[in-house]
């Protein structure tokens, strides 16, 4: 059981899936439980929805590598799965 359905319970609740069928046990089943008549009604709702690339941080600092880490794999995530993403300012 995962509690929260906004962004970080949700994210959590399909990588549980996907390890759980990856290793087989597809038959296992999840509950997201969520206070809220609709899932991301906090902040996940108010989400800008901007891939930031980590230009406002210290070059080199943890912040700034994990920050254009996760842009990457976003924009990975995004093409292999054909959804809808703009890059701007290349």
């Amino acid at each position: 059981m995962v509690v929260g359905g906004g962004i970080v319970g949700l994210a959590c609740a399909r990588a549980l899936l996907l390890r759980a069928r990856s290793r087989g046990h597809s038959h296992l089943r999840l509950a997201v439980l969520e206070k809220e008549s609709a899932l991301a009604s906090h902040q996940s709702h108010r989400n800008s929805g901007v891939i930031h690339a980590g230009i406002y941080y210290k070059p080199g600092s943890q912040r700034a590598q994990l920050c254009a880490q996760g842009a990457r794999t976003m924009y990975e995530y995004c093409e292999k799965f054909n959804l809808p993403v703009k890059k701007v300012g290349q």
